[in-house]
């Protein structure tokens, strides 16, 4: 398994990504199957106004990355790295070096605005389908520890832009690309396994709608407490990645469901 993780980290694309493809659909499918099929109905109403490879939830979830890397003759957007900055909000975890005052991230900035502007825009234009594509995105990457952290490392005189240079091995492999490549395989066999594991049930109604900002604070915490404790310039052992990829999937179940919420609730006006 763990070398199986840092050979995709490896081919894996540009830093700005989180949980790669593979986890976003992860994201949409566990909360397309958390909705009623009244629910599902809606959402696939508002999806059809994208292209046919965006018009299912877990497919949506993917084009705010797509848009940065395809032309629009595949996303039917112009290529754009305009929201790069909408992905991510680090704060550190380092004592002794607070969070630097030019960080641009605005994940925390964005993710409230998406859920106000489509719980008062009752559309079905491209414009709203992109919208919810977005938000089931950052909902994915709020959950994504890196994407909400930042170590300060001593001998660049830098933080680490969530992970990203926080070396491994070698100097290929790096610490955020390692967390993104944890949810590996098939989306339906993944998504049966966790939440298999990871039910709905298991977590409390107060603890599914909450909102961003706790889900934030959560990934933030994981960072500090566990992600780092993994040495730069080493593979991370086995132990690690053991329980690396039990906190990513408990990640991922609680984005989905999380998901799944939000959506009931901007569906409510419709």
């Amino acid at each position: 398994m763990k070398a199986r993780v840092l050979l995709l980290a490896l081919v894996a694309p540009s830093c700005a990504f989180a949980w790669h493809d593979t986890g976003h659909r992860v994201v949409g499918e566990i909360a397309w199957r958390s909705l009623t099929s009244k629910e599902q109905t809606q959402v696939t109403a508002i999806l059809t106004t994208l292209g046919v490879r965006y018009q299912s939830l877990p497919n949506a979830c993917v084009l705010p990355d797509d848009i940065k890397r395809f032309t629009d003759a595949v996303t039917g957007f112009k290529q754009d790295h305009s929201m790069d900055n909408w992905h991510y909000k680090d704060k550190s975890v380092t004592p002794g070096h607070p969070t630097p005052a030019n960080d641009d991230g605005q994940l925390m900035k964005k993710l409230p605005e998406l859920i106000d502007s489509l719980t008062r825009d009752h559309g079905a234009t491209k414009e709203v389908a992109f919208k919810l594509a977005m938000l089931g995105h950052l909902v994915g990457d709020c959950h994504m520890p890196l994407h909400t952290s930042a170590m300060w490392l001593p001998q660049t005189g830098k933080f680490d832009r969530g992970g990203n240079d926080y070396k491994l091995q070698d100097s290929r492999h790096n610490l955020h690309l390692f967390w993104d490549a944890l949810p590996t395989g098939n989306v339906d066999t993944l998504v049966d396994k966790i939440m298999r594991d990871h039910p709905a049930t298991s977590y409390s109604h107060r603890r599914l709608t909450i909102g961003p900002e706790v889900w934030a604070d959560e990934s933030w915490k994981i960072s500090r407490d566990f992600v780092y404790t993994t040495p730069q310039g080493q593979e991370p052992s086995k132990e690690y990645t053991d329980k690396a990829l039990r906190i990513a999937y408990d990640r991922l179940a609680l984005a989905g469901y999380r998901l799944a919420e939000v959506i009931k609730t901007i569906l409510k006006g419709r």
